[in-house]
């Protein structure tokens, strides 16, 4: 990890998880440690921390688990992927950058920027499917209909994405972009972020990572 560039605080943390993972099941060979095995410990360590760990961490700890089982299965450590460069859709572009530049500038984690960026290009390309020709056009029917079309997602992609809408949204609105503020039509998502692990995840993620069959090539599921 250290000779493929990996952050000091990505290895540290991993190296967390790793030796509280060697602590709880003691001497074994490595032919025993597989991702059914590390999901194990993962759900009981998680479940007996001494404090209870937020999502971006759970996600952390699982992270680290899969990079553990990958490379005892292959003998390699997968180069981690590049960050993609969204593309919002014409007629939402300058507005779309617009919020984006603002959390920039307020400061925003470039994780947390990259989600929005994929949420919103997903709406963009909703948007230029329904004939918008500008973001003068955006109306409740436009913004109500892409949250039903969001049905086919897991509940915390459902979830992420109309928090998105409703800051953007909100934004939009408060630098005169729209006229109406279309944030305050958006529905409220019952949605609990202390699930233990297992259900922190969408099935086809876990499945991904629990699969002993993965190419390493191989893209991860839609988030």
């Amino acid at each position: 990890m250290v000779r493929l560039d990996y952050k000091a605080t990505v290895v540290k943390q991993y190296h967390i998880v790793w030796s509280r993972l060697c602590k709880q099941e003691g001497a074994r060979p490595a032919s025993d440690f597989n991702m059914e095995f590390g999901m194990q410990f993962l759900e009981e360590a998680i479940k007996n921390h001494y404090k209870r760990l937020g999502e971006s961490s759970r996600h952390r700890w699982l992270k680290a688990i899969y990079t553990l089982a990958d490379f005892n299965r292959t003998g390699i450590l997968s180069l981690r992927r590049e960050k993609r460069n969204f593309v919002f859709a014409e007629p939402v572009r300058a507005a779309f950058q617009k919020y984006t530049d603002y959390q920039c500038a307020v400061g925003m984690s470039e994780a947390h920027r990259q989600d929005t960026c994929l949420y919103l290009e997903r709406f963009s390309k909703y948007l230029e499917h329904q004939s918008l020709t500008d973001i003068s056009e955006l109306n409740d029917g436009l913004v109500l209909g892409y949250v039903n079309s969001l049905a086919i997602y897991q509940l915390p992609t459902i979830y992420h994405t109309v928090c998105v809408l409703r800051s953007t949204l909100r934004y939009l609105h408060s630098i005169d972009i729209t006229t109406n503020d279309l944030s305050v039509i958006l529905p409220k998502i019952r949605y609990s972020k202390k699930a233990k692990i297992p259900s922190a995840y969408t099935k086809d993620y876990i499945a991904y990572y629990t699969s002993f069959d993965l190419s390493v090539n191989k893209s991860s599921p839609q988030r």
